[in-house]
């Protein structure tokens, strides 16, 4: 599904990881500039 007005589809141009304690923390960055995090 494409949310941008090009038409193409979005690509995660970086994901990095990092545990801190036991719970793993995961940050994702599209090539739209969004960034997410998520946390296990």
């Amino acid at each position: 599904m494409s949310f941008n007005d090009s038409g193409t589809e979005m690509k995660i141009t970086d994901l990095k990881v990092a545990i801190i304690g036991n719970a793993p923390i995961v940050r994702i960055t599209t090539d739209e500039g969004i960034d997410g995090v998520g946390a296990a």
